[in-house]
């Protein structure tokens, strides 16, 4: 093949990421992880394949407009509907996570901004608890403590740094695997927008922890440039995520508005 025959059939590094969509820093990691493959053809310049490209360009709108169907509704947890994310957990840990159901109430009644449900139609099919921890709090989870378990540390959304644990993330079972995939896709698109309404009121994220207690939920959190921090205690692997250097996509419009934020109080403060 000839040098002018290339763009015929390879994107370079540029036109590869941004028919993807995606920040240097996640097109990156992904390249590194093997999600993407490159080719490499002359010298240190890496190639891509336009058939992988736009094929994964495909399936990434399709996920992205499939999520976006009506039928699926993100919404903000209360406690008349946690009956439904108790029966989820049990579908998806089995009957030993019953243990923990009265500690689900009682953490969504100290923070009701907590936990978040997807449905598809009059289903619950995904949830997320993600709570902010004072640090003697954090502490303790990084020790391997249960989240569910961190009551005494529990604190408030409130303007000022936080750091952050996610205790549950659940996709239903029920569903196959690439439905699961679709769920799991809202729930984030979800998040964000959440994450942008903590940053319009000047909540400053530090870090988020979370455990990854299987191998999937490993692989989860280790595609999502959480750093593995240890296992402290048996099946407790503890990983964070430090928000100011993390390259994942899904935070960059809650950096941004997070940085208006501070922009526009500190303009008003020297007014």
């Amino acid at each position: 093949m000839s040098f002018q025959q290339l763009p015929e059939v390879f994107y370079n590094n540029k036109t590869a990421r941004e028919k993807l969509g995606m920040t240097r820093d996640a097109f990156n990691h992904y390249v590194k992880t093997g999600a993407i493959t490159p080719t490499k053809i002359i010298g240190k310049y890496r190639y891509f394949a336009k058939s992988e490209i736009d094929l994964l360009a495909r399936s990434i709108q399709t996920a992205i407009l499939t999520a976006k169907s009506p039928h699926i509704q993100f919404k903000k947890a209360t406690l008349d509907q946690q009956e439904e994310e108790l029966e989820l957990a049990e579908l998806t840990f089995g009957e030993r996570t019953k243990a923990f159901h009265q500690y689900r109430r009682q953490l969504l009644e100290i923070n009701p901004d907590m936990s978040y449900y997807l449905y598809d139609g009059k289903y619950m099919t995904a949830s997320i608890n993600i709570v902010p921890l004072s640090h003697e709090g954090i502490l303790k989870f990084k020790e391997g403590e249960r989240g569910w378990l961190m009551g005494d540390y529990i604190e408030q959304f409130k303007p000022g740094k936080v750091e952050l644990i996610i205790i549950d993330m659940m996709t239903t079972p029920l569903a196959p695997a690439n439905k699961r995939k679709v769920y799991a896709v809202r729930l984030l698109l979800g998040l964000e927008a959440v994450l942008i309404d903590w940053a319009n009121l000047g909540i400053e994220i530090v870090s988020i922890y979370a455990c990854g207690g299987t191998p999937d939920g490993r692989e989860i959190l280790e595609n999502a440039h959480f750093v593995y921090l240890g296992e402290p205690r048996p099946n407790r692997h503890i990983y964070e995520l430090e928000i100011a250097t993390s390259g994942l996509h899904v935070l960059e419009p809650y950096r941004q508005a997070l940085q208006a934020y501070k922009e526009k109080n500190s303009v008003d403060a020297v007014e």
